[in-house]
């Protein structure tokens, strides 16, 4: 039985970052959802409806938080950034993580 996973990004994975995740699982099956979310709760019932195993994610960090209190642990693609010649940012995949916790701290602005 495969191992499902949810890419969950506007970009497909690359070849590169297939491969790694292949590495830990050689029977995963990866679909890409490229859509944006409101809230977790809708990424909880996707997962669900999707019978996913797992979720690779660009989400923004509040999300990512909200995710891990419904007992989610989501990878996130680790990336490095550089400029081109023409001046466009380019980027290069560096390793996968999974999102244990989340811990924001904030104060109001005046």
């Amino acid at each position: 039985m495969n191992n499902k996973l949810l890419w969950l990004s506007r970009h497909p994975p690359t070849e590169q970052q297939i491969g790694e995740l292949r590495r830990f699982n050689t029977t995963i099956e990866i679909k890409q959802i490229a859509k944006s979310f409101n809230n977790a709760k809708e990424i909880v019932d996707l997962v669900v409806s999707e019978k996913a195993d797992t979720i690779v994610a660009v989400l923004p960090v509040n999300l990512l938080a909200d995710l891990v209190k419904f007992n989610i642990h989501p990878i996130r693609a680790v990336m490095s950034r550089h400029i081109n010649k023409e001046g466009e940012a380019e980027f290069t995949h560096q390793y996968f993580e999974v999102v244990d916790e989340i811990n924001i701290q904030t104060h109001k602005l005046i």
